[in-house]
């Protein structure tokens, strides 16, 4: 069963602090007044050695983030962040975090007698035999944000003392599309929703996009009978300064990428950790202060194996992941205004912009300008090449 949960959780995004590389420079070009300057980031991953991850951030903005590698599971967390300090504002991707239910109940219906041991034993908060935390399922994607999510990771929102929701709204089509690209067929459940309070910078929104992903075992006598995972995104700004920075923040999470070397040996490095895995549950069940030095040497031998070349399956999950991407950004773009959807040229992949701008241009490094002025042109560099972007289908 411990085997077949882990097996099921190979989606989970996991995280070591990493670092942030700058952009290829350009050669400087007088820009219009009103230009918007979009520059990538990438996400080094310290465990594997490579770029990860990238990210767009606007002039001025910076970007943060990690990944971590978890001692008993094969794929790692991801957390990341945009943030300007001088607007007091910042967008986060949150850690997808996995949990076990029902193992309580399966518990106390084969062993009545054991009632109050099975309370203590696997009440919420405890670590199943899985490895994941014990979490009864939330009654929705907010209850999750505001109850699980934030006393973990987000103790601004926990901590506040006038926490006010002022608006909800559910997102099905959102929650559909990700449904729809899913090979394990789980249930998915997506809303948004908006929250006022006073934090240490004075009265602030927050806005947060959660789902709920659902798993759901055959009845059985003992363990659990499900796996849910939250997923949430989240901006915030000052008090009246949200919505004018929405399509900003709806910007920098539909430019998230992974990139695909990485991703080759991401998988290559899962699929080894899980053939040794029993081997490796006896080690650190022996000495559990040793266990993620034991599980870094590892992933660090098992990233040396791996090959270099991409195959043919990893290529088509690798698009199919970025197809299914772009599906649900279509579909979250139904439910943001002032934003358009744009073709990224340099691998066919769906951007939301700011809508007020007529003219959009990318360079092969992937730095995005976009202006109303038509007689600008992009700055002339031997090693840098622009395209006009255009609207996607």
């Amino acid at each position: 069963m411990i085997k077949y949960l882990r097996r099921a959780a190979y989606s989970i995004l996991f995280l070591s602090p990493l670092m942030l590389q700058p952009p290829a420079s350009n050669a400087a070009a007088p820009m219009p007044a009103d230009a918007v300057v979009l520059h990538p980031q990438v996400v080094f991953d310290a465990g594997l050695q490579k770029n990860a991850y990238s990210i767009l951030a606007p002039d001025g903005w910076k970007v943060q983030g990690q990944i971590t590698w978890m001692p008993t599971l094969p794929t790692p967390f991801i957390d990341l962040s945009v943030s300007n300090p001088d607007l007091h504002a910042a967008w986060r991707q949150f850690p997808r975090i996995g949990y076990n239910d029902g193992i309580r109940q399966n518990y106390e219906a084969m062993f009545p007698n054991q009632r109050e041991q099975a309370e203590q034993k696997y009440a919420d908060g405890q670590m199943a035999p899985s490895g994941f935390e014990i979490e009864t399922l939330p009654q929705s994607p907010r209850d999750y944000v505001i109850n699980i999510l934030a006393p973990k990771l987000c103790q601004e929102v926990a901590n506040a003392k006038d926490l006010k929701v002022v608006s909800e709204t559910d997102m099905p089509d959102f929650a559909k599309a990700q449904a729809d690209a899913d090979p394990l067929h789980r249930q998915f459940i997506s809303s948004r929703f908006r929250l006022s309070y006073t934090a240490a910078d004075g009265p602030v929104e927050r806005e947060f996009v959660a789902t709920l992903i659902i798993m759901r075992y055959p009845a059985q006598k003992i363990g659990p009978t499900m796996l849910w995972m939250g997923d949430a995104t989240t901006c915030r700004a000052p008090q009246g300064k949200l919505d004018a920075l929405m399509p900003t923040f709806t910007a920098i999470g539909s430019s998230v990428k992974v990139l695909l070397p990485w991703y080759n040996e991401e998988l290559q490095v899962a699929q080894m950790f899980l053939q040794e895995e029993q081997k490796m549950e006896a080690e650190m069940l022996q000495d559990q202060r040793n266990a993620i030095n034991e599980r870094m040497q590892i992933l660090q031998q098992e990233a040396q194996e791996s090959s270099q070349e991409v195959s043919d399956r990893i290529k088509q999950n690798f698009q199919e992941q970025q197809q299914a991407k772009s599906q649900e950004q279509t579909a979250f773009m139904h439910y943001i205004n002032n934003t358009t959807g744009y073709t990224d040229p340099n691998d066919g992949s769906t951007l939301s912009l700011e809508s007020n701008f007529k003219y959009q241009y990318e360079s092969n490094n992937g730095d995005i300008i976009q202006t109303n002025d038509p007689a600008f042109q992009p700055p002339v560099d031997p090693k840098t090449s622009w395209q006009p972007m255009q609207k996607a289908n």
